[in-house]
Formats: structure tokens, C-alpha cells, sequence
């Protein structure tokens, strides 16, 4: 079959074409010359002619569709739209339904978890809250439990001290250890008092008119002087050697004896140098002079009641030594009367 280009459009065809001679795109005439041989196929480089114009807007325009349709097709059913010229049946339109339902259901479960997370972010913050005032509970608590503690240790203490002072106070109101004796050894002595020779016999100083105070300070040689509690090791009461004192002058001695009921008994007094001497404040002896101590110079009858008794004691000096016995016997002389004796006023003393 012979092929043909039209030597006008240059389009080209074979001889099946041809209808009556002429083009059938541009309606040129066509073909040789009547009896010129036919026409090879041209080669491929001969048939590359130039494109018509106008086939250019049809080419765009088919590659433009080519893109844009399908992303058109793509976008519609994304969003639901219907296709142009499509039909929408009954199942379509349900299915669009069920889909615009689902897509609200979603839209109702993601609001619902926002809101689920921002209630359990509000639960978490609202629980962090209450378990930091617990915890600043619990430390208030345990603090003011510390404090009871504190104050409770501090109660049971002072109980103990008190008790203890109480112990202390009861025990100082007993009478001090002694032994059972007839020389009475402990002593309350106040002085020295100066004097000339004898006179401090005579001389009558604030102790001799008043009750025993023992808190009581007075003028004596030196200065102020007080009571001040003397045991002896031996029946002697040695005063020089107490108020390291051998002039002339006078001090007082006072001790509590206790006896189980009332009863006669005799004194033994031994003096350096005078002596006076008082039984519950009753004067039963009155002794002036220099002389040596020594036990029994001096028989006296005096009487006890029962319980506590009261012996008061002024003894003088003149120069030198300066002592005092005193020794309890029987009424009648005969035998040594043991008695219990003391320097600490006991709570029933005399006053």
C-alpha cells in the first residue's frame, strides 16, 4: 500500500484514505502526478515534521486533566461531595450518614478524653494538694506530740525534784544522826561575845532574852555572827577551839534532847569558866567564876517532858581554855541516863 504526505498539512496517509483525491484533514488534493511511482515509507527523520499549533492547547489541556482530575476525584470523596454525574442512591447517601454520624462520634469521644484528661490533670493537682496538707498535718501533729512529750518529761521532772525536795525537807526535819548518849555532843553555838574579866557572865546579849532564831545574825567580836551547827568526837565541847577564840568574853549553846515521857532526871555540868543553864527556857543553873572543866563538877535537878526538850547554855570565859560538859543521869544521880540528842530543831522543838 502506497503512503502519501498532503503537500499541505503535511499530514500523512496512504492510499485506503484517500477519498477522492484530496486531504482528508485539509481537503487538499493529493498524490503524484497520475502514473509516478509510488512512495517508500519515509524514514523516520523524514516524517518529524513541526507540530501544529493548534494541537498544542489539546495536548496541554490533556495533561492538565491528567493531573487534575484525579485529585479532584480524590478531594470529592475525601469530603463527601458527589461526583459530578454521579448518581447519589439511597445505600450512598446511608453510607455518607453513617460516616457524617462516626465523624461526630469522634468528634464526641476526642472532646470527651480532652476533657477526661483535664478532669484526671485536675485530680492529680487536687490529690497533690490534700496529701500536702496531710503530710503538713501529720508534722503539726507529730510536733505538738513532741511537745506534750516534752512538757510531760518536763512535769515528771519536776515531780522527782519536788519529790525529792520533799524527801529532803522531811529528812531535814528529822533529828540528825546522834549516838544514844548521856553527854549530849551535838550543838547550835553563837558568839563570841567580848568582855572584860567576868562581866561576860552578868551580861545579858540578845540570844539569853529571845527564842532561838538560827537565821538570826547578831553583833559579836568581829562582826555579825550567826548559829553555826558543832558536833564533838568527844563528851568535852572544846569553844575555844571552835570560835579559835581565848579572851575574855561569852557564847551560847543550844540543843534539842528528846525523852519518851515525863521525868526527873539529874544534869551533870562541867564549865571553863561560868555557866548558866536553861531546861524549856526554865533557868535551872547560874555558875560565876574561873575554874577547869571537868564532867560532874555540878549536880543539877531538872525535868524533861515527854518529846522534845529545849537545853540552852551560856558559857563565859575569862582567858584560856574554854569548855562545857553536860551529862543526863538518873533522878537520883546514880547511873548514866541515855538520851537522844540533836543540833536541828525538830518540828515539835519548844519555841
Amino acid at each position: 500500500m502506497a503512503v502519501h504526505r498532503c503537500p499541505k498539512c503535511s499530514i500523512i496517509y496512504v492510499d485506503a484514505e484517500i477519498d477522492q483525491g484530496v486531504c482528508p484533514t485539509c481537503k487538499a488534493p493529493l498524490g503524484p502526478p497520475p502514473g509516478s511511482p509510488p512512495h517508500d515509507v519515509p524514514t523516520p527523520a523524514q516524517t518529524a515534521a513541526p507540530v501544529p499549533r493548534r494541537a498544542v492547547p489539546f495536548l496541554l489541556g490533556l495533561f492538565v486533566g491528567c493531573l487534575i482530575g484525579p485529585a479532584a476525584l480524590w478531594a470529592a470523596l475525601r469530603l463527601g461531595a458527589p461526583l459530578p454525574g454521579i448518581k447519589q442512591t439511597a445505600g450512598f447517601q446511608a453510607a455518607q450518614a453513617q460516616k457524617t454520624e462516626a465523624d461526630n462520634q469522634a468528634r464526641k469521644f476526642e472532646a470527651g478524653r480532652q476533657a477526661a484528661e483535664s478532669a484526671h490533670a485536675e485530680a492529680v493537682k487536687s490529690l497533690d494538694a490534700a496529701n500536702r496538707k496531710a503530710a503538713a498535718a501529720l508534722k503539726q501533729k507529730d510536733d505538738s506530740d513532741q511537745r506534750l512529750r516534752d512538757a510531760l518529761s518536763r512535769v515528771a521532772e519536776e515531780l522527782g525534784h519536788r519529790a525529792a525536795l520533799e524527801k529532803a525537807l522531811a529528812e531535814e526535819k528529822k533529828p540528825k544522826s546522834a549516838p544514844t548518849l548521856s553527854f549530849v555532843r551535838d550543838w547550835q553555838l553563837l558568839g563570841p561575845f567580848a568582855s572584860t574579866g567576868e562581866q561576860g557572865h552578868d551580861a545579858v546579849y540578845p540570844p539569853e532574852r529571845e527564842p532561838v532564831q538560827l537565821e538570826k545574825a547578831y553583833d559579836g567580836f568581829g562582826g555579825r555572827v550567826k548559829w553555826r551547827p558543832y558536833h564533838s568526837a568527844e563528851d568535852k565541847i572544846d569553844l575555844a577551839g571552835f570560835f579559835q577564840y581565848r579572851e575574855a568574853g561569852a557564847a551560847y549553846a543550844v540543843s534539842w534532847v528528846y525523852s519518851d515521857g515525863d521525868q526527873a532526871v539529874t544534869l551533870g555540868v562541867g564549865s571553863d569558866d561560868g555557866v548558866r543553864l536553861w531546861v524549856n527556857r526554865e533557868k535551872v543553873h547560874d555558875v560565876k567564876g574561873g575554874r577547869q572543866a571537868k564532867p560532874g563538877q555540878d549536880v543539877v535537878k531538872a525535868h524533861l517532858k515527854k518529846g522534845w526538850n529545849e537545853i540552852r547554855a551560856k558559857v563565859d570565859n575569862i582567858s584560856g581554855p574554854w569548855e562545857l560538859y553536860l551529862e543526863f543521869r538518873t533522878a537520883d544521880g546514880g547511873k548514866p541516863l541515855k538520851t537522844f540528842s540533836t543540833s536541828s530543831p525538830p518540828p515539835a522543838a519548844v519555841k
